[in-house]
């Protein structure tokens, strides 16, 4: 299920069947240290603006002239697990509706490293740009839902990569992990995990533009947790343990 405007909404489940596999990357080409275009595809794009550095509405940060972005769906992760959504619609008078499109509602206002998903149904690619002076990061941001829960989050730099330290302010520990695809019958799978040291499959990372789920696990903060290499020998001079 997903939440629109504070309640839960039930989907059936091919919705997020679908969501799940029609997730697409999308280019970013950079224009400057103040600005950047963002390809946003058709279907299910996960996003995020580096450049904001204070609260800002959705409808400030995706204008709708003429409107171009009619019909497309934004979805709002909440720390609860599930969505709210909204639908852009410029015959509103607020220019959003909910995800029925049938009431006009406030756009959504987005904070610092919070990321969102766009659902691009217009058929055609266009282009969002982004302006904006790049700020001091505030980690954890403050969509960060805390350890144990997932986080949908974005860089708040303007770096051509940023890791999951630098997207959470956390250091990874056993169990942290990341997902880049939209969940699948409201779950979320995770794309790469760390264990003992490393990343597997691969060391994720986002660039600019891009948003992800993040996992953060809980540690218990009286334990030190050391890292050992596994191929040590305990050698004893007695027959004694």
């Amino acid at each position: 299920s997903i939440s629109s405007n504070g309640k839960i909404l039930k989907v059936k489940s091919a919705f997020f069947r679908t969501l799940a596999f029609t997730f697409v990357w999308f280019a970013v080409t950079v224009l400057s240290a103040f600005g950047q275009i963002i390809d946003i595809l058709p279907g299910f794009n996960l996003v995020g603006d580096p450049l904001l550095i204070a609260p800002t509405s959705l409808g400030t940060l995706l204008p709708n002239p003429g409107g171009q972005l009619d019909g497309t769906l934004v979805y709002i992760y909440q720390c609860s697990g599930g969505f709210t959504v909204y639908t852009i619609d410029s015959s509103l008078p607020t220019g959003w509706g909910d995800a029925n499109d049938t009431v006009a509602v406030l756009p959504p206002v987005i904070n610092p490293g919070e990321g969102f998903i766009i659902n691009n149904d217009t058929g055609v690619p266009y282009a969002w740009t982004i302006t904006g002076t790049p700020g001091i990061p505030n980690l954890p941001p403050t969509n960060y839902c805390g350890c144990g829960s997932w986080s949908l989050l974005c860089p708040q730099t303007t770096n051509a990569d940023s890791t999951f330290q630098d997207v959470t302010g956390f250091v990874p520990q056993n169990g942290a992990q990341v997902s880049f695809k939209t969940p699948s019958n409201g779950v979320i799978i995770p794309d790469a995990t760390f264990s003992n040291g490393s990343w597997s499959p691969n060391v994720p990372e986002l660039t600019n533009g891009h948003a992800a789920f993040f996992y953060v696990p809980c540690t218990n903060a009286n334990c030190l947790n050391v890292q050992c290499p596994t191929n040590m020998v305990l050698v004893s001079c007695t027959n004694l343990p």
